[in-house]
């Protein structure tokens, strides 16, 4: 299974969920996880070992380069 988490723009919200990224992670062991995020907060859940790998939106949030990676590495089905 394969799922990615767009996790939140404000770097204390992404405190503020890091227990739904841990319960994620438990409930779903064998799963690659990815999460998708803007920069700036990436380093917040950098150390942490719920993510498989990380993918970074723009600077003005756009997403499509996310999509292209997502698909590409892994192709379209699968993901959640």
């Amino acid at each position: 299974m394969k799922i990615a988490i767009f996790l939140p723009n404000w770097i204390g919200d992404v405190v503020m969920a890091t227990p739904a990224f841990r319960a994620l992670r438990e409930q779903y062991p064998l799963a690659e996880i990815v999460g998708v995020c803007k920069p700036y907060v990436a380093d917040v859940v950098a150390a942490a070992p719920w993510f498989d790998r990380m993918e970074f939106l723009d600077r003005k949030g756009r997403w499509r380069g996310v999509g292209r990676a997502l698909r590409g590495c892994c192709g379209a089905n699968g993901w959640i």
